[in-house]
């Protein structure tokens, strides 16, 4: 299996790495290159910079998939920052419950492994409620 059958057969790819390294390009690439070859792609970033909008030459309104005239199957979506406010912590604390039986307990400050943890949760909410082929992730564990 050769790299591109490889990268078509993902179902979620995720970039990270320190500052300057070259997630968003790498990230935005592979972005439109998936879509290019049939996949719906859907790419995602945590970075308060806005440096995805920026790759792609356009504004991006945090938490709304967004079309991109690059491509037509790719969407692309910013998140600015991880918004924790008690009620949506609150219902995702429930949801995973839910879906694991196991319970989340949170006890004075809220820890980098929950935020990821979150992240990962906005991940695979968006992947279970849209079509999208490869969510393309950058900076998920920032």
């Amino acid at each position: 299996m050769d790299l591109s059958e490889m990268l078509l057969n993902l179902k979620i790819l995720m970039f990270g790495g320190k500052g300057g390294v070259g997630k968003t390009t790498c990230a935005s690439s592979s972005a439109i290159w998936a879509a290019e070859h049939g996949r719906n792609t859907l790419i995602i970033s945590t970075d308060p910079a806005h440096s995805l909008g920026d790759s792609f030459g356009i504004a991006l309104p945090p938490g709304e998939p967004t079309k991109n005239s690059l491509t037509p199957r790719l969407t692309d979506e910013e998140i600015e920052h991880l918004d924790l406010e008690s009620v949506k912590v609150q219902e995702l604390m429930e949801q995973y419950k839910e879906e694991t039986g196991k319970f989340v307990i949170l006890r004075g400050t809220i820890t980098k492994g929950f935020i990821n943890w979150l992240k990962g949760e906005k991940i695979y909410v968006r992947n279970r409620e849209s079509r999208f082929d490869t969510p393309i992730s950058k900076n998920i564990n920032k």
